[in-house]
Protein backbone atom coordinates (compact mmCIF):
# COMPACT_ATOMS: atom_id res chain seq x y z
CA UNK A 1 0.00 0.00 0.00
CA UNK A 2 1.29 3.42 -0.92
CA UNK A 3 1.07 6.49 1.25
CA UNK A 4 2.42 9.89 0.42
CA UNK A 5 5.11 11.75 2.29
CA UNK A 6 6.27 15.30 1.77
CA UNK A 7 9.74 16.70 2.07
CA UNK A 8 9.36 20.35 2.98
CA UNK A 9 12.11 22.81 2.19
CA UNK A 10 12.15 25.83 4.44
CA UNK A 11 14.59 28.39 3.13
CA UNK A 12 15.60 31.47 5.03
CA UNK A 13 16.18 34.54 2.87
CA UNK A 14 17.60 37.81 4.14
CA UNK A 15 15.65 40.99 4.70
CA UNK A 16 18.66 42.41 6.55
CA UNK A 17 16.72 43.18 9.71
CA UNK A 18 18.18 40.73 12.22
CA UNK A 19 20.22 42.21 15.03
CA UNK A 20 23.35 40.47 16.23
CA UNK A 21 22.99 38.27 19.28
CA UNK A 22 25.68 37.62 21.86
CA UNK A 23 26.42 34.19 23.34
CA UNK A 24 23.59 32.60 21.31
CA UNK A 25 24.29 29.03 22.38
CA UNK A 26 22.46 27.70 25.40
CA UNK A 27 25.68 26.28 26.84
CA UNK A 28 23.72 23.37 28.29
CA UNK A 29 24.16 20.84 25.49
CA UNK A 30 27.09 19.35 23.59
CA UNK A 31 27.46 20.52 20.02
CA UNK A 32 29.35 20.22 16.74
CA UNK A 33 30.46 22.77 14.15
CA UNK A 34 29.06 22.41 10.63
CA UNK A 35 30.86 24.07 7.71
CA UNK A 36 30.26 23.81 3.98
CA UNK A 37 31.25 25.17 0.56
CA UNK A 38 34.40 27.19 1.22
CA UNK A 39 35.28 27.28 -2.52
CA UNK A 40 38.57 28.92 -1.68
CA UNK A 41 40.23 31.18 -4.25
CA UNK A 42 42.21 34.44 -4.00
CA UNK A 43 39.03 36.52 -4.10
CA UNK A 44 37.64 35.11 -0.84
CA UNK A 45 40.81 34.33 1.10
CA UNK A 46 40.12 37.08 3.63
CA UNK A 47 36.56 35.81 4.13
CA UNK A 48 37.73 32.27 4.86
CA UNK A 49 40.57 33.41 7.11
CA UNK A 50 38.19 35.53 9.19
CA UNK A 51 35.67 32.71 9.38
CA UNK A 52 38.46 30.32 10.39
CA UNK A 53 39.46 32.65 13.22
CA UNK A 54 35.94 32.65 14.63
CA UNK A 55 35.56 28.89 14.11
CA UNK A 56 38.85 28.33 15.95
CA UNK A 57 37.61 30.30 18.95
CA UNK A 58 34.35 28.35 18.99
CA UNK A 59 36.15 25.00 18.55
CA UNK A 60 38.30 25.77 21.59
CA UNK A 61 35.31 26.81 23.69
CA UNK A 62 36.40 30.44 23.89
CA UNK A 63 33.14 32.02 22.79
CA UNK A 64 31.23 31.49 26.03
CA UNK A 65 29.54 28.25 24.99
CA UNK A 66 30.32 24.58 25.48
CA UNK A 67 33.35 23.36 23.53
CA UNK A 68 32.06 21.49 20.45
CA UNK A 69 32.73 17.76 20.25
CA UNK A 70 33.65 17.57 16.55
CA UNK A 71 33.63 19.41 13.22
CA UNK A 72 31.62 18.28 10.20
CA UNK A 73 32.75 19.57 6.80
CA UNK A 74 30.05 18.99 4.21
CA UNK A 75 31.98 19.25 0.96
CA UNK A 76 33.19 21.60 -1.78
CA UNK A 77 36.63 22.97 -0.92
CA UNK A 78 37.79 23.95 -4.45
CA UNK A 79 36.43 26.76 -6.55
CA UNK A 80 34.82 25.90 -9.91
CA UNK A 81 37.41 25.44 -12.66
CA UNK A 82 37.55 24.53 -16.35
CA UNK A 83 38.50 20.82 -16.50
CA UNK A 84 40.10 21.43 -19.91
CA UNK A 85 42.65 23.70 -18.27
CA UNK A 86 45.17 21.73 -16.22
CA UNK A 87 46.49 25.01 -14.80
CA UNK A 88 43.05 26.08 -13.55
CA UNK A 89 42.39 22.71 -12.00
CA UNK A 90 45.81 22.63 -10.36
CA UNK A 91 45.35 26.12 -8.93
CA UNK A 92 41.88 25.27 -7.63
CA UNK A 93 43.16 22.13 -5.94
CA UNK A 94 46.13 23.93 -4.45
CA UNK A 95 43.83 26.55 -2.95
CA UNK A 96 41.62 23.74 -1.64
CA UNK A 97 44.70 22.24 -0.02
CA UNK A 98 45.24 25.52 1.82
CA UNK A 99 41.66 25.40 3.10
CA UNK A 100 42.04 21.75 4.07
CA UNK A 101 45.21 22.58 5.98
CA UNK A 102 43.30 25.33 7.78
CA UNK A 103 40.50 22.96 8.73
CA UNK A 104 42.99 20.39 9.94
CA UNK A 105 44.74 23.05 12.01
CA UNK A 106 41.48 24.05 13.67
CA UNK A 107 40.77 20.42 14.58
CA UNK A 108 44.29 19.83 15.85
CA UNK A 109 44.37 22.96 18.01
CA UNK A 110 41.03 22.03 19.56
CA UNK A 111 41.94 18.31 19.62
CA UNK A 112 38.59 17.28 18.16
CA UNK A 113 37.76 15.13 15.11
CA UNK A 114 37.09 16.65 11.70
CA UNK A 115 34.80 14.55 9.49
CA UNK A 116 34.97 15.30 5.76
CA UNK A 117 32.27 14.53 3.18
CA UNK A 118 32.75 14.72 -0.61
CA UNK A 119 31.11 17.56 -2.53
CA UNK A 120 30.47 17.96 -6.24
CA UNK A 121 33.56 20.17 -6.66
CA UNK A 122 35.94 17.90 -4.77
CA UNK A 123 36.98 15.61 -7.62
CA UNK A 124 40.29 16.40 -9.29
CA UNK A 125 38.88 15.54 -12.72
CA UNK A 126 36.06 18.07 -12.65
CA UNK A 127 32.77 19.31 -11.22
CA UNK A 128 30.25 16.50 -10.57
CA UNK A 129 32.86 13.91 -11.56
CA UNK A 130 33.43 10.61 -9.80
CA UNK A 131 34.89 10.71 -6.31
CA UNK A 132 38.65 10.65 -5.86
CA UNK A 133 41.10 11.42 -3.05
CA UNK A 134 43.56 13.64 -4.92
CA UNK A 135 42.32 16.66 -2.98
CA UNK A 136 43.55 15.22 0.29
CA UNK A 137 47.09 14.92 -1.07
CA UNK A 138 47.21 18.72 -1.38
CA UNK A 139 47.62 19.01 2.38
CA UNK A 140 51.05 17.44 2.31
CA UNK A 141 51.49 17.05 6.06
CA UNK A 142 48.59 14.65 6.45
CA UNK A 143 47.86 13.52 2.92
CA UNK A 144 46.34 10.21 4.03
CA UNK A 145 43.98 11.66 6.62
CA UNK A 146 40.77 11.14 4.63
CA UNK A 147 38.00 10.76 5.69
CA UNK A 148 38.52 11.59 9.38
CA UNK A 149 41.12 14.17 10.28
CA UNK A 150 41.47 13.69 14.01
CA UNK A 151 43.19 16.32 16.08
CA UNK A 152 46.66 15.22 17.28
CA UNK A 153 45.98 11.57 16.47
CA UNK A 154 49.04 10.12 14.69
CA UNK A 155 47.22 7.07 13.35
CA UNK A 156 46.30 6.89 9.67
CA UNK A 157 42.65 7.07 8.76
CA UNK A 158 42.41 3.35 8.08
CA UNK A 159 43.17 2.61 11.73
CA UNK A 160 41.48 5.55 13.39
CA UNK A 161 39.54 4.42 16.43
CA UNK A 162 36.41 6.41 15.57
CA UNK A 163 36.05 5.02 12.05
CA UNK A 164 33.17 2.59 11.67
CA UNK A 165 32.26 0.95 8.38
CA UNK A 166 34.46 1.83 5.39
CA UNK A 167 33.45 -0.93 3.01
CA UNK A 168 32.22 1.69 0.52
CA UNK A 169 35.06 4.16 1.06
CA UNK A 170 35.92 4.06 -2.67
CA UNK A 171 32.63 5.87 -3.32
CA UNK A 172 33.23 8.39 -0.53
CA UNK A 173 30.91 6.73 2.01
CA UNK A 174 31.79 5.73 5.56
CA UNK A 175 30.52 5.77 9.14
CA UNK A 176 32.20 7.27 12.19
CA UNK A 177 31.69 7.59 15.93
CA UNK A 178 32.72 11.21 16.58
CA UNK A 179 32.28 10.96 20.36
CA UNK A 180 34.17 7.68 20.58
CA UNK A 181 33.19 4.04 20.12
CA UNK A 182 31.64 3.82 23.57
CA UNK A 183 29.05 6.52 22.75
CA UNK A 184 26.11 5.30 20.63
CA UNK A 185 26.12 8.27 18.24
CA UNK A 186 27.13 7.48 14.66
CA UNK A 187 27.54 9.68 11.60
CA UNK A 188 26.62 8.07 8.28
CA UNK A 189 28.53 9.97 5.61
CA UNK A 190 26.98 9.70 2.14
CA UNK A 191 28.21 10.76 -1.29
CA UNK A 192 25.00 12.16 -2.74
CA UNK A 193 26.79 13.64 -5.76
CA UNK A 194 26.03 10.24 -7.30
CA UNK A 195 22.31 11.01 -7.06
CA UNK A 196 22.55 14.47 -8.63
CA UNK A 197 20.93 15.00 -12.06
CA UNK A 198 23.21 14.73 -15.06
CA UNK A 199 24.62 18.22 -15.32
CA UNK A 200 27.06 19.62 -17.78
CA UNK A 201 29.58 22.04 -16.39
CA UNK A 202 30.18 25.62 -17.51
CA UNK A 203 32.10 24.47 -20.59
CA UNK A 204 29.67 21.72 -21.55
CA UNK A 205 31.80 18.81 -20.35
CA UNK A 206 29.72 16.08 -18.83
CA UNK A 207 30.84 14.49 -15.61
CA UNK A 208 31.81 10.84 -15.60
CA UNK A 209 28.43 9.58 -14.38
CA UNK A 210 26.69 10.67 -17.58
CA UNK A 211 25.94 9.41 -21.06
CA UNK A 212 29.35 7.79 -21.33
CA UNK A 213 28.90 5.53 -18.30
CA UNK A 214 25.26 5.49 -17.15
CA UNK A 215 25.50 1.84 -16.12
CA UNK A 216 28.40 2.61 -13.73
CA UNK A 217 26.49 5.48 -12.17
CA UNK A 218 23.41 3.31 -11.68
CA UNK A 219 25.54 0.56 -10.18
CA UNK A 220 27.19 3.00 -7.79
CA UNK A 221 23.77 4.36 -6.80
CA UNK A 222 22.55 0.82 -6.13
CA UNK A 223 25.61 0.09 -4.03
CA UNK A 224 25.29 3.25 -1.97
CA UNK A 225 21.57 2.83 -1.30
CA UNK A 226 22.08 -0.83 -0.37
CA UNK A 227 24.95 0.16 1.92
CA UNK A 228 22.82 2.89 3.52
CA UNK A 229 20.07 0.32 4.14
CA UNK A 230 22.62 -1.97 5.82
CA UNK A 231 23.93 0.84 8.04
CA UNK A 232 20.43 1.72 9.24
CA UNK A 233 19.71 -1.94 10.01
CA UNK A 234 22.99 -2.12 11.93
CA UNK A 235 22.11 1.03 13.89
CA UNK A 236 18.72 -0.41 14.82
CA UNK A 237 20.26 -3.73 15.86
CA UNK A 238 22.96 -2.08 18.01
CA UNK A 239 20.76 0.63 19.48
CA UNK A 240 22.66 3.48 17.80
CA UNK A 241 21.41 6.96 16.94
CA UNK A 242 22.67 8.26 13.62
CA UNK A 243 23.17 11.63 11.97
CA UNK A 244 22.81 11.26 8.20
CA UNK A 245 25.26 13.67 6.53
CA UNK A 246 25.49 14.55 2.83
CA UNK A 247 26.42 17.33 0.45
CA UNK A 248 23.43 17.43 -1.94
CA UNK A 249 20.04 16.95 -0.24
CA UNK A 250 16.94 15.42 -1.81
CA UNK A 251 13.98 17.61 -2.73
CA UNK A 252 13.61 20.73 -4.84
CA UNK A 253 16.35 23.29 -5.23
CA UNK A 254 15.08 26.59 -3.84
CA UNK A 255 17.99 28.41 -5.47
CA UNK A 256 16.49 27.69 -8.88
CA UNK A 257 13.09 29.14 -8.05
CA UNK A 258 10.98 26.56 -6.20
CA UNK A 259 8.00 28.00 -4.35
CA UNK A 260 5.37 27.11 -1.78
CA UNK A 261 3.14 25.46 -4.38
CA UNK A 262 5.80 22.90 -5.20
CA UNK A 263 6.29 24.27 -8.70
CA UNK A 264 9.46 25.69 -10.15
CA UNK A 265 12.91 24.67 -9.10
CA UNK A 266 14.88 21.64 -10.16
CA UNK A 267 15.01 18.28 -8.46
CA UNK A 268 18.18 17.94 -6.44
CA UNK A 269 18.31 14.18 -7.09
CA UNK A 270 17.92 12.49 -10.46
CA UNK A 271 14.45 10.97 -10.79
CA UNK A 272 15.70 8.52 -13.44
CA UNK A 273 17.87 6.68 -10.92
CA UNK A 274 16.06 3.63 -9.61
CA UNK A 275 17.29 1.23 -6.99
CA UNK A 276 17.79 -2.14 -8.72
CA UNK A 277 15.32 -1.13 -11.44
CA UNK A 278 12.62 -0.58 -8.81
CA UNK A 279 11.73 2.55 -6.90
CA UNK A 280 13.46 5.83 -7.54
CA UNK A 281 16.54 6.61 -5.45
CA UNK A 282 14.77 9.41 -3.61
CA UNK A 283 11.62 7.39 -2.92
CA UNK A 284 13.64 4.55 -1.43
CA UNK A 285 15.76 6.97 0.57
CA UNK A 286 12.72 8.65 2.11
CA UNK A 287 11.10 5.28 2.76
CA UNK A 288 14.21 4.17 4.66
CA UNK A 289 14.14 7.37 6.70
CA UNK A 290 10.51 6.73 7.57
CA UNK A 291 11.13 3.10 8.55
CA UNK A 292 14.22 3.78 10.68
CA UNK A 293 13.24 7.20 12.03
CA UNK A 294 13.48 6.00 15.64
CA UNK A 295 17.24 5.58 15.17
CA UNK A 296 17.86 8.76 13.16
CA UNK A 297 18.68 12.04 14.90
CA UNK A 298 18.28 14.07 11.72
CA UNK A 299 19.89 14.95 8.41
CA UNK A 300 22.43 17.64 7.59
CA UNK A 301 24.01 18.89 4.37
CA UNK A 302 25.17 21.83 2.29
CA UNK A 303 25.46 22.53 -1.48
CA UNK A 304 22.71 25.15 -1.87
CA UNK A 305 24.80 27.83 -0.09
CA UNK A 306 21.58 28.86 1.66
CA UNK A 307 20.50 28.61 5.27
CA UNK A 308 17.37 26.59 5.89
CA UNK A 309 15.49 23.58 7.16
CA UNK A 310 13.88 20.68 5.37
CA UNK A 311 11.38 18.57 7.27
CA UNK A 312 10.61 14.98 6.30
CA UNK A 313 6.91 14.24 6.73
CA UNK A 314 5.57 10.76 7.36
CA UNK A 315 2.05 9.37 7.66
CA UNK A 316 -0.71 11.97 7.88
CA UNK A 317 1.84 14.65 6.98
CA UNK A 318 3.43 14.39 10.41
CA UNK A 319 7.00 15.74 10.69
CA UNK A 320 9.31 12.84 11.44
CA UNK A 321 12.84 14.17 10.88
CA UNK A 322 14.60 17.52 10.48
CA UNK A 323 17.18 18.29 7.81
CA UNK A 324 19.52 21.18 8.63
CA UNK A 325 20.87 23.07 5.64
CA UNK A 326 24.33 24.50 6.31
CA UNK A 327 25.03 27.75 4.40
CA UNK A 328 28.27 28.41 2.55
CA UNK A 329 31.46 30.20 3.48
CA UNK A 330 31.64 31.23 -0.18
CA UNK A 331 29.33 34.06 -1.28
CA UNK A 332 29.21 33.18 -4.98
CA UNK A 333 25.47 32.46 -4.89
CA UNK A 334 24.72 35.93 -3.57
CA UNK A 335 24.44 34.63 -0.02
CA UNK A 336 26.24 35.90 3.04
CA UNK A 337 29.16 33.86 4.33
CA UNK A 338 27.93 31.60 7.16
CA UNK A 339 28.46 28.46 9.22
CA UNK A 340 26.57 26.71 12.03
CA UNK A 341 26.93 25.28 15.50
CA UNK A 342 24.41 22.47 16.11
CA UNK A 343 23.48 21.43 19.66
CA UNK A 344 22.25 17.95 20.62
CA UNK A 345 21.05 16.24 23.78
CA UNK A 346 22.41 12.75 24.65
CA UNK A 347 19.59 12.27 27.18
CA UNK A 348 17.01 12.61 24.36
CA UNK A 349 18.63 10.14 21.95
CA UNK A 350 20.99 12.88 20.76
CA UNK A 351 18.12 14.95 19.37
CA UNK A 352 19.05 18.27 17.74
CA UNK A 353 18.03 20.84 20.36
CA UNK A 354 19.15 24.06 18.68
CA UNK A 355 21.39 25.49 16.00
CA UNK A 356 23.11 28.83 15.77
CA UNK A 357 24.05 30.43 12.46
CA UNK A 358 27.06 32.73 12.48
CA UNK A 359 27.27 35.01 9.46
CA UNK A 360 28.92 38.06 7.93
CA UNK A 361 26.66 40.61 6.30
CA UNK A 362 27.87 41.36 2.79
CA UNK A 363 26.86 44.96 3.33
CA UNK A 364 29.24 45.37 6.28
CA UNK A 365 32.53 47.03 5.25
CA UNK A 366 34.59 44.95 7.70
CA UNK A 367 34.49 41.16 7.56
CA UNK A 368 33.33 39.61 10.81
CA UNK A 369 31.01 36.87 12.02
CA UNK A 370 29.36 38.69 14.92
CA UNK A 371 25.86 38.40 13.47
CA UNK A 372 23.97 35.33 14.67
CA UNK A 373 20.54 33.86 15.05
CA UNK A 374 19.39 30.68 16.75
CA UNK A 375 16.51 28.35 16.03
CA UNK A 376 15.24 28.52 19.60
CA UNK A 377 15.22 32.31 19.72
CA UNK A 378 13.44 32.82 16.42
CA UNK A 379 10.96 29.97 16.84
CA UNK A 380 10.17 31.07 20.40
CA UNK A 381 10.97 27.63 21.72
CA UNK A 382 10.10 28.52 25.30
CA UNK A 383 9.27 24.90 26.20
CA UNK A 384 12.83 23.79 25.44
CA UNK A 385 11.70 21.20 22.90
CA UNK A 386 14.10 19.64 20.41
CA UNK A 387 14.01 21.20 16.95
CA UNK A 388 11.73 18.48 15.60
CA UNK A 389 9.46 18.73 18.66
CA UNK A 390 8.98 22.47 18.21
CA UNK A 391 8.18 22.04 14.52
CA UNK A 392 5.71 19.26 15.36
CA UNK A 393 4.11 21.55 17.94
CA UNK A 394 3.66 24.32 15.38
CA UNK A 395 2.27 21.87 12.81
CA UNK A 396 -0.27 20.63 15.37
CA UNK A 397 -1.35 24.18 16.16
CA UNK A 398 -1.64 24.98 12.47
CA UNK A 399 -3.98 22.03 11.95
CA UNK A 400 -6.29 23.40 14.64
CA UNK A 401 -6.27 27.00 13.45
CA UNK A 402 -6.11 26.26 9.74
CA UNK A 403 -3.37 28.86 9.43
CA UNK A 404 0.29 28.38 8.62
CA UNK A 405 1.92 29.92 11.67
CA UNK A 406 5.07 28.10 10.68
CA UNK A 407 5.32 30.40 7.68
CA UNK A 408 5.11 33.38 10.02
CA UNK A 409 8.06 32.09 12.02
CA UNK A 410 9.98 31.46 8.83
CA UNK A 411 9.19 34.92 7.50
CA UNK A 412 10.90 36.26 10.59
CA UNK A 413 14.02 34.21 10.06
CA UNK A 414 14.30 35.10 6.44
CA UNK A 415 16.48 37.66 8.17
CA UNK A 416 19.14 34.97 8.61
CA UNK A 417 21.49 36.42 6.09
CA UNK A 418 21.17 34.67 2.84
CA UNK A 419 21.84 38.05 1.28
CA UNK A 420 19.72 40.87 -0.13
CA UNK A 421 19.21 39.09 -3.46
CA UNK A 422 16.97 36.58 -1.65
CA UNK A 423 14.35 39.01 -0.36
CA UNK A 424 10.85 37.57 -0.11
CA UNK A 425 8.34 38.25 -2.87
CA UNK A 426 4.74 37.27 -3.42
CA UNK A 427 5.70 34.31 -5.57
CA UNK A 428 8.66 33.14 -3.49
CA UNK A 429 7.26 31.83 -0.27
CA UNK A 430 8.65 29.96 2.68
CA UNK A 431 7.51 26.37 2.43
CA UNK A 432 8.39 24.23 -0.58
CA UNK A 433 6.52 20.98 -0.97
CA UNK A 434 8.06 17.90 -2.59
CA UNK A 435 6.17 14.64 -2.76
CA UNK A 436 7.81 11.27 -2.29
CA UNK A 437 6.27 7.83 -2.03
CA UNK A 438 6.56 5.52 0.95
CA UNK A 439 6.24 1.82 0.19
Amino acid sequence: MRTFGILILLYFVSLNTLEAQTSPTSGNFPSFIAISDIHLDPTNTATWETAATTITQIAQGKNGGTKPSFILYLGDLPVHSDPRSSAQVANAMNEAGIALKGLRGIAEQANIPLLYLPGNNDSYTGDYHVFDTVLFKKDTIDMDRWPVITGKNPLSHLHDSIIGDQSLIQLGCYTAFPLGRSVPLEVIALNTVIFSPQHSDSVGMYYNYSQQHPEIRQQDADNELGWFFQQLMYAQDKGLQVVVAMHIPPGLDGYTGANSLGTGGKLMWDSTLHYRAGHSAEDLFVALLNHYKANIVGLIGGHTHLDGIRVVLGDANTPILPYISVPAISTDHGNNSSFKVVEFDPSQKFAFTNFVTYYHRNTDPIIHYDSTYSFNQEFENTDGLPILGRIQQIFSEDKVTGKSRLSIYLDRIYTTKNGPSYALSNDSQVTLYIKSLYY
